[in-house]
C-alpha cells in the first residue's frame, strides 16, 4: 500500500525547515539586545557612582572625611554589588581634565607623590571606621597616616586651599561586571567612569 502525500503536508514541512532556520537567528538577536541593554544598565550606575562621588567630594572638599563620605556615596549608588567596585581615585585633575596616568593605573602604589587617592576593596569594608581615613581624627592640619594621606583633604598647601581657589576635583569608579548571557563570551568586563567637578568655594571666617 502507498502512502499518499498532501501539499498540506509538505506546507507543514516547509514551516518546520523555515522555524528551523530563523530561531537560532532571533535567538541570537534577542540575546544580543538584552546583553546590551544589562551592559548599558551597568554602565549608568557607575556614571551616577562616579556623579554621586564627585559631588560630595566638592562640596566637602576640606573637610578630612570627604574621601570617605564620597565612598560611602559610590557604594550606595552601586547597591548591594559593592564586591564588584575594582577600585575608587578621587584626583587633582590636569588642564585637560584628566588623572595623573600612575594614579589611575593598575598598580596599588605608584600613585604615592601624586595628588590622587587610590581606594580598593580593603577601604571599601572600612566604610564605617573613621580612623581608617584619617589617622588624626578632628585635626584639620594633617591626615596622619589614613587612607587619605597620600593627598590630604586637610592638609595647608593640599585640598584645604581649593576651597579658596574654587579648583577641581575628579572620581573615577572601576568596576567588575558579569555577562550574563555568554553572548559576548564568557567571564567579566571593567567599566570605568570618571566625573570632575568644581570645588565649591566656602566664605572663610
Amino acid at each position: 500500500m502507498s502512502i499518499r502525500r498532501t501539499d498540506r503536508d509538505g506546507e507543514k514541512g516547509s514551516i518546520i525547515v523555515e522555524l528551523a532556520l530563523v530561531v537560532p537567528v532571533l535567538m541570537i538577536i534577542v540575546l544580543g539586545l538584552f546583553e546590551t541593554g544589562m551592559m548599558w544598565n551597568a554602565n549608568q550606575g557607575v556614571v551616577q557612582a562616579a556623579r554621586g562621588g564627585a559631588r560630595t567630594v566638592s562640596q566637602l572638599g576640606k573637610d578630612d572625611l570627604s574621601d570617605m563620605s564620597a565612598l560611602r556615596a559610590v557604594a550606595a549608588t552601586i547597591g548591594s554589588d559593592t564586591d564588584r567596585i575594582i577600585r575608587v581615585v578621587i584626583f587633582e585633575p590636569n588642564a585637560a581634565g584628566n588623572a595623573p596616568a600612575t594614579c589611575v593605573d593598575d598598580v596599588i602604589g605608584n600613585e604615592a607623590g601624586q595628588n590622587c587617592n587610590v581606594y580598593v576593596q580593603a577601604d571599601i569594608a572600612q566604610l564605617n571606621n573613621d580612623g581608617h581615613f584619617d589617622g588624626s581624627l578632628g585635626d584639620d592640619t594633617s591626615c596622619g597616616a589614613g587612607a587619605s594621606s597620600n593627598w590630604c583633604p586637610g592638609a595647608p598647601g593640599e585640598r584645604s586651599d581649593f576651597q579658596q581657589t574654587a579648583t577641581f576635583v575628579g572620581v573615577q569608579v572601576v568596576l567588575e561586571q558579569d555577562y550574563l548571557t555568554g553572548f559576548f563570551g564568557p567571564g567579566t568586563y571593567e567599566i570605568t567612569e570618571t566625573t570632575v567637578m568644581r570645588i565649591e568655594p566656602k566664605v572663610q571666617p
